[in-house]
């Protein structure tokens, strides 16, 4: 089970929910991509960060959604430890636990004392732009390297305008390309995480085949 296998029944339990799911949505604050965000009628916003197995990785980037949510959560694909738990409840983050398509709450996020700061209020109202122009469902945690999901083809549909627009600069992209960014500046990032990851995997590819041919 890979992280994508886990989108379907995590965004069917957001349904269930009352919430509407959005797979891949860039978040600005840590400059990267959120694997599953829910919105209900109220605009109330709930974000879930999808993983094999509960890693100090994935909880960071849940814990990070506080930033606009206290709704955040930790989806895994194994039985977390005790220690993974605690971790958990101490952050004050929900964890799911996804097997056989089916998905069991092990935690649900503590109630925090909301933020109203410029920076909240900031990243929220920038999600829900995101939000607004962002087609729902779609399937998260689907890795970069292998072309898919929204900002993967994104990043196709602005390399192949640009084989034709070669002196083009990012204000023409956002203006003449389609997409689903709300700011200039979250196009441009995206599109360089998306380019990093695809840096990363063809030099493994070539120290690969390079050890191959040694």
């Amino acid at each position: 089970m890979n992280e994508a296998d886990l989108s379907a029944p995590v965004s069917a339990w957001m349904i269930a929910q009352g919430y509407t799911p959005y797979a891949e949505v860039f978040f600005p604050h840590c400059n990267r991509m959120i694997d599953l965000v829910g919105r209900n009628n109220a605009r109330s916003l709930i974000v879930i960060e999808l993983k094999r197995s509960l890693t100090q990785g994935v909880i960071h980037q849940a814990y990070a959604a506080d930033l606009i949510t206290n709704q955040n959560y930790a989806a895994v694909g194994t039985t977390p430890t005790r220690k993974g738990i605690e971790e958990c409840a101490k952050l004050g983050i929900g964890l799911l636990k996804v097997q056989a398509g089916r998905v069991e709450p092990i935690l649900t996020p503590s109630e925090k004392l909301l933020r109203v700061d410029w920076a909240r209020t900031n990243y929220e109202n920038e999600m829900h732009k995101n939000l607004d122009v962002h087609t729902p469902h779609g399937i998260g945690g689907l890795p970069a390297r292998k072309g898919e999901g929204p900002a993967q083809d994104c990043y196709d549909r602005i390399a192949l305008w640009r084989e034709k627009n070669q002196r083009a600069k990012w204000k023409d992209i956002y203006r003449e390309v389609p997409h689903h960014y709300c700011s200039l500046a979250s196009l441009r990032s995206a599109m360089r995480i998306v380019e990093e990851r695809r840096l990363k995997a063809a030099r493994k590819l070539l120290q690969s085949a390079t050890k191959v041919t040694l």
